[in-house]
This record gives structure tokens, sequence and C-alpha cells, in this order.
């Protein structure tokens, strides 16, 4: 069972990074390529990409949220702001991902308090989303917060301890497996 967990996870990561969300709205019975509809999305103005924010198909969100936040960076991070507490752990990533590139304190906040947040763990498995948003908050960030560095050694996902040690020894070279 944990096999087939995993098979799952490693699929959703790898379509994660190839980016490959297109609104429904966009599909055509016709014999549009999955390039010319990711064209079709990147040119929708910011307020037809406000709307697919809220829409109910997880994969318009994260299509809206990735144009979103190449197009009008502010917009993009107020988006991500919203999506980071989405139920679809693949808009939460993309929303990670918007706000770890974002430099605000606030940012980095929100980031960490959704390290513990229960949708980010899957039968009390750690789901990738969780070492994505550690491993891309800044170290100096992650090291003055005491609380947090000792929380995040006692986790129970091992990486994630392996990470923490490692910053608490302040050595900067960090290998994940």
């Amino acid at each position: 069972m944990r096999f087939n967990f995993l098979k799952k996870e490693i699929f959703l990561v790898v379509v994660f990074q190839l980016s490959v969300f297109l609104p429904l709205q966009l599909f055509s019975a016709g014999q549009d390529t999955w390039s010319e509809k990711w064209k079709a999305t990147t040119q929708l103005k910011s307020n037809e990409l406000l709307k697919m924010i809220n829409s109910k198909q997880w994969y318009e969100r994260s299509a809206a949220l990735i144009t979103l936040s190449k197009n009008n960076k502010a917009e993009g991070q107020s988006a991500a702001k919203k999506l980071i507490l989405d139920s679809a752990l693949l808009v939460r990533a993309q929303a990670a991902q918007v706000l770890l590139n974002s430099e605000s304190p606030a940012d980095q906040e929100l980031l960490k308090e959704q390290v513990f947040n229960q949708k980010n763990f899957y039968r009390g498995q750690s789901l990738f989303i969780r070492r994505q948003i550690i491993m891309g908050l800044p170290q100096e960030f992650i090291k003055k917060d005491t609380k947090f560095l000792n929380k995040l050694s006692q986790d129970s996902d091992h990486q994630i301890v392996k990470y923490a040690k490692l910053l608490a020894n302040k050595k900067s070279t960090i290998i994940m497996e």
C-alpha cells in the first residue's frame, strides 16, 4: 500500500513539474495541441484569471495561478495567499512556489505555518509540499526561529529532521535524498 502511495505522489510531482495544468474551458474537440491550449490560457486577461482562481476544478485554479504570477506578480502573490489553503495538493504546491519567490517576511511566516498544516499530511505521512516549503525558505529565516527549528528536528519526516539538524549545526551544504 505504501509503495502505491509513493508512486502516486511521484506521478503527481512529475505532472506538477511539467506544469500541464490547462483550464477545462479551453479544451476543444478540435486538434489543438497542448502548447496551443496553454498559450490560450496565458493570454487571458487578469480579471478572467481571477475568476478561474475560484473555479471548482483544481487544474483551472493552478493554471490561473501560474499565469497570473507570471503576468502580474502582485496579483499572483495575492492569489497564492488564498490558494495556499486549497484542498488540492498541487494547487497548494504551486501557491507555495509563488510565495517562496516572494521576499516578504509575511509570506515566509504564512509558509512556515503551512509546514504543519494537516492538509500537508496523508495518513500521517508527510507530503512533498512540506519539504518544498522548508527547502525554499531562507536558511537565516529558519535558523533565527529556534522554536520552529526544534519542532522541525522532532518531525516524523526523516528528511526534514536531517535538514533541521544541518541548519542547527550551521552547515551550509544541504543534500536531500
